[in-house]
């Protein structure tokens, strides 16, 4: 055994030396010792468990690490790869978006952003200072990202703080509006492409813009690139519209409101709204006091100038007289697209007729002979607005838009369209849509069919009325419509089953159960009937009623037919080909049609006349709550909606007139109203209705004559009388086919018999059962079996037309002569006493069956021959002592039928042989 020793070997050295020690004798050899004992317990398991679980844990969290570390460096690889390059053309430099119309000719640009670039030392330092308070208080500490102010906001917007401020820097701020859009202008801000966006920017401001250009070029990029309002770009241009000056010569409180605009440029400009503009100008001066770069007592004397009294004049002509058929393109191009003309480089061909649009553009500027008016305020007359789209029958396509007067096209924002998003009730409009298109589609309706304008009530017993108060009975669906009485509408919506009528709406574009500020509705209302509850667009009702002048086709309106993108070229064609769906049958479509213009020829659409050119025509109003108008102080013939529907076999106009909101001076008046819509309509139906165009009429629709008030319908008889009868259409193989009885000739009264008394003569008969057009019993079975709920209303207006102008049933007595036939006398008894003028010659009677009032339908008559011997002498023109007091006389046209009918041909009989008649 060794041992270890420390030892000096004289050169103050420590030396470690070994010294090797005895083994143990042999005398030790064989002696137990005693053994060595340990104080250590040995590792329990459920210790060497829990260090396996701590070992796995942390090699766990090590990889775990190590994965994000991974992920962290891939990230922060792909953002530099991914990020855009910065390229100061594109500040300031895009292709425009150009818009042809429907021959190819190009009809403006958008996109194209005008400016002049101002450098920084021609910004004026209180515009400088304004900017940096407001939008980036450390932007000349930081090198493009402010993790101050980062964790500030981010603390702030996570608590919910109001006014925590966001954390971009202006810096960044150039990178997003510039460089970090979606290729349709967009920028992202939610989810993983947000994060994305957002680390795009700090790169590029960081690495890309901070470390290339100085703090003064990145404000000159800020200032002159960004979207100011009203069309304009960059401060200089933007200080030129608002404030008619160069932004060198801006002052303080001219520069806190111009800063106020960058964070929201289409409320903060002062022309969209002096109140936001004001509070957003309070807001940068209240930053740049608080910043050190005015005075309090600065701040308060640039609050104290109305925002007014700096505004330069407002222009509100557009300068291009498309631009209300372009924003209505551009809006449906980036609804099916998702990308903004206005952002986004294309080309776009549009369906617009340059002439029609420009004869929009002359109605609003008073050059087509009729100028727009209120009515009793004539100093109002600018609140009056309407909505107007024309749409082409043969395509569907808009061709021309009106979106509203006196509309200021240079904001450079989009400009609330009337023809297309204005969604108003459409009154009487909506009849054709609702009750009689569904009527005669299901229901095989023809355009004779009756209905009865008399009181009436909705299913639920709420009580209906028409527009003038009054009532007007029995009418055909012709003249129902074509008047626009509102209870025949009713009457024809309850005949028909419920989900076909808002199957038929559907089919013509009109999605009913969407209105504003509502969930959806998929309940139908009768009062749709009427246009009660629904709200549609001027495009909307043209598309619907080009169903019905196409022939019961669909199309869904379109602006456009094709998109070119200037920067890939690729190309949207999708519009070119539209799809035509059949909504109803040619015969419905071209029965309304027929019926509507009716309504035409009636003056309904005002003086419309377009030569060889047949025109249809349809009106609707809606009103106010009574209680409404009493609460804003308007009078009660106030009118909301006023429409006038008109279309030939070319073309659908759809007009809407009325104001935004209601008021005290801001209303339409109902006569008024009617009169200045039609006035307008019918100005440019004029004008763009081409010539010589006729609809055709669907083979399987026929012409016929029919007798009014009967249903199923039945033919006119001889006698039926002319008002009663109606040339109308019907589908093929519903025409009627049997004759009404209701005017059929009476039947001939039989056994005829005479007595004679003297010189008095007394002629008998047996009496005719009553006719069915009297009989109460007949009638009343008539109208139960085949007029519905109203079978008594038709029944009582039945029988108080007959006791007018049929009467009862009884005879009529003549006195054949050689002039024909002499009246002697009417009785509603079976017998009838003569006093001849002498006791001898001979006599011939005539009985007919005959109404009291109605005589054109008389029987042919009963034959009574009296022969007492000799001739009859000359009777004199008036006779006495009749039982008949009628003495007229009768050419009966059929008085040489049947001469010898029913003839007594015994003349050989004594005077008081009583002898029946065969």
């Amino acid at each position: 055994m060794a041992e270890l020793k420390k030892v000096n070997n004289g050169k103050s050295k420590n030396v470690i030396t070994l010294k090797k020690t005895n083994p143990p004798s042999k005398k030790m050899v064989g002696v137990k010792s005693k053994p060595i004992t340990l104080d250590k317990k040995p590792k329990s398991k459920d210790k060497r468990k829990k260090t396996k679980i701590i070992n796995f844990i942390l090699s766990f969290l090590m990889f775990l690490g190590i994965c994000i570390m991974g992920v962290i460096i891939a990230f922060c690889v792909y953002i530099v790869i991914t990020a855009p390059a910065f390229d100061t053309d594109k500040l300031y430099n895009k292709e425009a978006t150009i818009f042809y119309d429907r021959y190819g000719t190009e009809i403006g640009r958008v996109g194209d952003q005008q400016r002049e670039i101002k450098t920084y030392e021609e910004l004026p330092e209180v515009l400088i200072d304004a900017l940096v308070a407001t939008e980036d208080s450390r932007f000349f500490q930081h090198n493009g990202f402010d993790v101050v102010r980062f964790i500030k906001a981010s603390i702030g917007q996570a608590v919910g703080q109001d006014g925590a401020g966001g954390a971009s820097t202006l810096t960044m701020q150039v990178a997003k509006n510039t460089f970090s859009k979606n290729a349709d202008g967009t920028i992202e801000d939610e989810g993983i492409a947000g994060i994305i966006r957002k680390f795009h920017d700090i790169y590029v401001s960081v690495f890309l813009i901070e470390r290339n250009y100085t703090k003064e070029e990145i404000i000159e990029f800020y200032v002159n690139s960004n979207f100011l309002g009203y069309n304009t770009y960059g401060v200089e241009q933007a200080s030129q519209k608002y404030f008619g000056k160069s932004v060198a010569d801006l002052t303080l409180t001219e520069a806190a409101l111009m800063i106020g605009i960058f964070n929201a440029p289409s409320s903060y400009n002062p022309f969209a709204s002096v109140e936001l503009a004001t509070k957003r100008r309070s807001t940068v001066l209240s930053l740049m006091e608080k910043h050190g770069y005015i005075t309090s007592e600065q701040a308060e004397d640039a609050n104290n100038i109305p925002v007014e009294s700096l505004l330069a004049e407002r222009n509100k002509a557009s300068t291009n007289p498309y631009q209300a058929f372009i924003d209505t393109a551009a809006e449906e191009v980036q609804k099916n697209t998702g990308n903004d003309p206005y952002k986004v480089p294309m080309l776009v061909y549009t369906t617009m007729d340059p002439t029609q649009q420009q004869l929009m553009n002359d109605l609003n500027e008073g050059k087509l002979g009729y100028k727009f008016k209120t009515y009793r305020y004539n100093d109002y007359q600018d609140n009056i607005q309407i909505g107007i789209a024309v749409v082409s029958v043969e395509d569907g396509s808009l061709t021309s838009v009106n979106i509203g007067r006196n509309i200021d096209g240079s904001s450079g924002s989009r400009i609330w369209n009337r023809a297309v998003h204005t969604k108003t009730q459409p009154g009487s409009a909506a009849k054709p849509i609702f009750a009689y298109g569904p009527y005669i589609e299901y229901n095989n309706g023809n355009t004779g069919t009756m209905f009865y304008d008399v009181p009436y009530t909705y299913s639920n017993g709420q009580a209906l009325k028409n527009a003038d108060d009054k009532y007007n009975g029995p009418m055909t669906m012709r003249q129902a419509l074509a008047k626009s009485r509102n209870i025949p509408a009713i009457q024809a919506f309850q005949a028909v089953d419920k989900e076909k009528i808002g199957e038929f709406a559907h089919n013509v574009g009109i999605q009913y159960e969407y209105r504003r500020n509502s969930e959806p509705d998929y309940n139908i209302y009768e009062s749709y009937a009427i246009g009660g509850g629904l709200e549609v667009s001027p495009l909307d009702m043209a598309a619907a009623y080009a169903t019905f002048a196409r022939g019961g086709y669909y199309i869904k309106p379109y602006s456009y037919t094709k998109i070119v993108y200037r920067e890939t070229d690729e190309i949207d064609n999708t519009n070119e080909k539209y799809e035509k769906v059949r909504a109803m049958s040619e015969e419905t479509a071209y029965m309304i049609t027929d019926m509507l213009m009716t309504a035409t020829a009636q003056k309904v659409g005002g003086n419309v006349h377009v030569a060889g050119t047949e025109v249809a025509t349809k009106t609707g109003t809606s009103t106010y709550d009574a209680a409404r108008l009493k609460a804003v102080g308007v009078p009660l013939t106030a009118s909301a909606d006023n429409w006038v529907l008109s279309y030939s076999p070319d073309y659908v106009l759809s007009l809407w007139y009325g104001v935004d909101s209601l008021g005290p001076k801001q209303y339409t008046d109902n006569i008024a109203a009617a009169i200045e819509r039609v006035k307008i309509s019918a100005i440019l139906s004029n004008k763009i209705f081409p010539t010589n165009s006729k609809f055709k009429r669907p083979t399987r629709v026929v012409s016929s004559k029919y007798e009014l008030e009967t249903n199923p319908a039945e033919l006119p008889s001889e006698y039926t009388p002319a008002n009663l009868i109606s040339n109308e259409l019907f589908k093929k193989g519903t025409e009627p086919s049997e004759v009404s009885n209701r005017f059929n000739k009476l039947k001939d009264p039989t056994n005829g018999d005479y007595d004679v008394n003297g010189n008095t003569v007394t002629l008998s008969w047996k009496e005719i059962s009553t006719p069915s057009a009297i009989n109460t019993s007949y009638l009343m079975d008539y109208f139960t079996d085949n007029f519905g709920k109203l079978a008594n209303t038709y029944y009582e207006k039945r029988i108080s037309y007959n006791n007018s102008n049929i009467g009862s049933v009884g005879y009529q007595v003549y006195l054949e002569t050689d002039s024909g036939l002499q009246s002697l006398g009417y009785t509603q008894d079976s017998f009838f006493k003569y006093n001849l003028p002498t006791g001898y010659g001979k006599y011939k009677f005539v009985v007919k069956s005959s109404y009291s009032i109605f005589k054109a339908n008389q029987s042919d008559g009963l034959k009574i021959e009296v022969d007492l011997g000799g001739n009859i002498p000359e009777l004199p023109d008036n006779e006495s002592g009749n039982s008949g007091t009628n003495k007229d006389k009768d050419k009966d046209k059929d008085k040489d039928k049947d001469k010898d009918k029913n003839t007594n041909t015994n003349k050989d009989k004594k005077p008081n042989n009583n002898n029946k008649l065969d």
